[in-house]
């Protein structure tokens, strides 16, 4: 199995900072996935989790939900309120992220959803699968040729921001490393990885990228938030029929620092 790319801002000083910032885009383009080290403080991120835990645990339970999706079996996506803790641009503007997201996505990228994936224990290995269907991509029955010759740019991804340790007993997310750059029928070729990720790193992954939830082994639930960061003329047409991507208030809206209010332009009020 191969190694997951890995930046670790953690490691670096600040004069290196820029250079670890383009390596991060570079590596994100290439493999369709990128693991961000040491990018949120610990407190914050316990701080995070408790805040989930008091207001999401009625998720913790193995049912559907009106305004959940069931992504699997014992694994629930919830959209996550914007409010408290989780608005904060520590989370959603990280001042190492955002570079990375700038030069993959263009300046002028939005937040096209936010939420959490609940796996409780005894979720068996997720479906191998694409958030969304590959809009480059032509049906089996239309494509002539077996993929384009040139290097099309991401149009959305997910920060996936683990609030426990992604582990082999907690599970993590399988990858299958430049699966964002071939045809379906080829992705289950290629290198895939589990990555394991600690309390305040994060895992980038271009939403053409294969992947698949792995097995909670623990006793406990598996929350992750994710981010989706998206280019502003693209929307989600799958994932969103039962909850709405983005869930804030005007009063939240207002207290977004006015530079970073267009990542919500799409839902605020």
């Amino acid at each position: 199995m191969s190694t997951c790319p890995t930046i670790d801002f953690g490691a670096r000083q600040n004069s290196e900072h820029p250079e670890a910032v383009q390596e991060a885009a570079e590596l994100f383009r290439e493999h369709g996935c990128v693991l961000l080290k040491r990018v949120f403080g610990q407190d914050y991120m316990a701080q995070l989790h408790r805040a989930f835990v008091d207001t999401y645990h009625p998720y913790f339970e193995d049912r559907e939900f009106p305004d959940a999706l069931k992504v699997g079996e014992k694994r629930t996506q919830v959209t996550v309120a914007v409010q408290g803790p989780f608005n904060s641009p520590q989370l959603y503007a990280n001042d190492f992220v955002l570079p990375v997201l700038k030069l993959v996505l263009g300046e002028r990228f939005i937040l096209g959803s936010f939420g959490a994936v609940v796996s409780l224990p005894g979720a068996p290995n997720q479906h191998m699968h694409r958030d969304h269907p590959n809009i480059y991509e032509l049906s089996e029955a239309e494509a002539t040729e077996a993929w384009v010759d040139i290097v099309l740019p991401p149009y959305a991804l997910n920060c996936i921001v683990p609030l426990v340790p992604l582990n082999p007993t907690n599970g993590t997310t399988h990858l299958w490393l430049g699966s964002h750059l071939v045809p379906r029928s080829k992705a289950a070729e290629m290198p895939n990885v589990d990555p394991t990720a600690d309390i305040g790193d994060c895992l980038l992954v271009d939403y053409r990228t294969l992947h698949a939830g792995n097995a909670n082994l623990s006793a406990n639930p598996r929350p992750i938030l994710y981010n989706m960061y998206c280019r502003p003329w693209f929307r989600d047409s799958r994932n969103y029929r039962k909850q709405r991507p983005v869930r804030i208030s005007r009063e939240e809206l207002l207290r977004v620092p006015e530079e970073l209010r267009h990542l919500f332009g799409w839902w605020g009020g």
